[in-house]
């Protein structure tokens, strides 16, 4: 048996995890993106800022399109069968950690779109602004991947 300490405790960490899997992904992406550039320049990997007005039609309609497949998360999280394996976990606080990754991944996938049309003007800042939407696109992979997986693991018989 699980005592309220250890529950809370369990609650804490899996909070901090999907708050350190909402930042820390594209951040670590971008580094090694660069890091690479630096020692093997343009032969390994391609480059961004000349690339952009390719990637940033691209990643807005990759932020657009998942942000539908976000809200069917959704719907399907609240409209699973109530099984005793959905019941468990909707009656843990556990299910606030899924609610704060889904509410995380919605705020992280509109910064992106935004961010890839901001990224389209010509404007002086768009090196910072390639690099945000980068970071926010990886986080946000992250996410969605954090959220299908539970739903999957939920829908199992």
């Amino acid at each position: 048996m699980v005592t309220q300490e250890e529950a809370n405790s369990n609650d804490k960490m899996q909070k901090t995890f999907v708050l350190i899997s909402a930042v820390i992904p594209g951040i670590l992406f971008l580094v090694a993106y660069y890091l690479i550039k630096h020692f093997f320049g343009d032969v390994l990997v391609f480059s961004l800022i000349r690339s952009k007005h390719i990637l940033a039609p691209l990643i807005a309609g990759y932020a657009f399109t998942s942000l539908g497949f976000l809200l069917v998360l959704i719907s399907i999280a609240f409209n699973l069968p109530l099984s005793y394996k959905v019941k468990k976990y909707k009656a843990r606080s556990t299910f606030n950690n899924y609610i704060l990754a889904i509410k995380l991944g919605i705020l992280m996938l509109c910064v992106t779109f935004l961010l890839a049309i901001l990224l389209l003007s010509n404007t002086p800042y768009s090196r910072v602004i390639l690099n945000l939407m980068m970071i926010t696109t990886i986080n946000s992979i992250v996410i969605i991947t954090y959220t299908s997986i539970i739903i999957l693991n939920l829908s199992k018989k």
